[in-house]
């Protein structure tokens, strides 16, 4: 059995354990393996799972014999078969305490809605209103009574399929329901990792307009020798536009990597600048860039220097709310593989270079994978990490210190 390592902080542990696990009912009888496993609930790998409130009975095998529950299906999480190879679905259930074994769960999940977002528009617009503010309206001929745990199926754009999740109704009218979600925060972080739109915003692009005497152009890539207070840096550049009119020629530059582990102290997601001494070096020639950016990077990448890789700008997780880190965790990365929206042109077994947006003070991670997967409807990439075992286990670390 693997290490156990608390994920997350909630109403009880999680501990990291794989287990082998049947469960049934009436209706189905499947077996699977335990994800991670708490005082009162577990997530389960499988195939073939259930809907959100279904019943079911359990039997865990540990190496000391069987152990029998019963349960409650709280969330379920299916993939698509374009990336069933680096991504498994699954389900979390909830163990039935004593006297719901007797018809007192006050939780048991009384009706299902539907929410439809396949568009980008309509899913940034999902984003940006309600779901900002913790909640969805959904339209319904019969809506639920006041106070009845639901659940809801949102239909994604193609090729991510459905999520599902469980809300309180707040609001009746006529046409529909208002819902309160469990973990709106969650479903937000995770919808933003979707939408290529919204994947990587200028403001996590660090500026910096420097004067130089010597003729630049705009799309330059430029090495920038710093000397910050906490020690010499190097970090990437692309020059974005010219001043003429001003003295020596202002050029605005936009960073582009993060900066090596010269700097004795790394700054957060990038450097401040404005107590930095800068130095123009030239660019490394575009065949090296990739590799050179991969170097020396807050993660545990090390790229040959013999094998193109590439390193998108566009090619990013954003796992600063610690909510989406610990959904990548109990996800993707079990399966040592990530799904990322990005426009960016990739062919099969690709090597590319991921940027992991981490919570502060954290910085950048950046992580190889290799492209098993390319979809179109919206636009992204299905990768099979290199070292997927290592980069959980940094990121499992940096969720404890963030979490603790």
């Amino acid at each position: 059995m693997p290490a156990q390592v608390a994920t997350e902080r909630r109403r009880a542990v999680r501990k990291r354990a794989r287990l082998k696990i049947r469960f049934w009912n009436d209706d189905i009888d499947v077996h699977g393996f335990t994800v991670d496993i708490s005082a009162t609930g577990l997530f389960i790998e499988t195939v073939k799972t259930a809907d959100a409130g279904t019943r079911l009975h359990l039997e865990v095998i540990t190496t000391e014999g069987p152990l029998y529950a019963e349960c409650t299906v709280t969330r379920v999480h299916k993939v698509p078969r374009t990336i069933s190879m680096i991504a498994t679905s699954g389900m979390g259930v909830r163990l039935v305490e004593w006297p719901a074994l007797f018809g007192l769960d006050k939780m048991e999940v009384e009706s299902a809605l539907h929410l439809d977002i396949t568009s980008l528009e309509a899913m940034t617009a999902f984003i940006d209103g309600e779901l900002a503010s913790g909640g969805v309206y959904v339209k319904a001929p019969s809506p639920p009574p006041l106070g009845a745990v639901v659940t809801l199926t949102i239909s994604l754009p193609k090729p991510q399929g459905e999520l599902i999740r469980v809300g309180k109704i707040v609001h009746v009218d006529n046409h529909g329901a208002g819902l309160q979600l469990d973990d709106a925060e969650g479903l937000r972080c995770m919808l933003l990792g979707l939408n290529p739109k919204r994947a990587f915003s200028d403001e996590l692009r660090p500026c910096v307009t420097l004067q130089v005497d010597e003729q630049l152009h705009a799309g330059t890539h430029l090495e920038l020798d710093l000397s910050t207070p906490t020690g010499p840096a190097v970090v990437k550049c692309v020059v974005e536009g010219l001043d003429d009119k001003a003295p020596f020629g202002d050029t605005p530059l936009r960073v582009i990597g993060h900066p090596s582990q010269r700097v004795s102290d790394p700054i957060g997601e990038g450097v401040d600048l404005s107590a930095a001494v800068l130095e123009v070096e030239p660019s490394v020639p575009a065949e090296n860039r990739a590799v050179e950016a991969g170097q020396e990077l807050n993660g545990p990448l090390q790229l040959p220097t013999d094998e193109p890789v590439d390193v998108p700008d566009d090619l990013v997780l954003d796992l600063r709310a610690p909510s989406a880190l610990r959904r990548v965790l109990d996800g993707d990365i079990v399966h040592c593989g990530a799904f990322v929206a990005t426009r960016f042109v990739a062919e099969h077994q690709q090597r590319v270079v991921v940027r992991l947006l981490l919570p502060p003070p954290h910085g950048i991670m950046e992580i190889l994978g290799v492209v098993v997967h390319i979809a179109t409807d919206p636009p992204g990439l299905g990768l099979q990490l290199e070292d997927g075992d290592a980069v959980s286990e940094q990121l499992r670390g940096i969720l404890e210190k963030v979490e603790g």
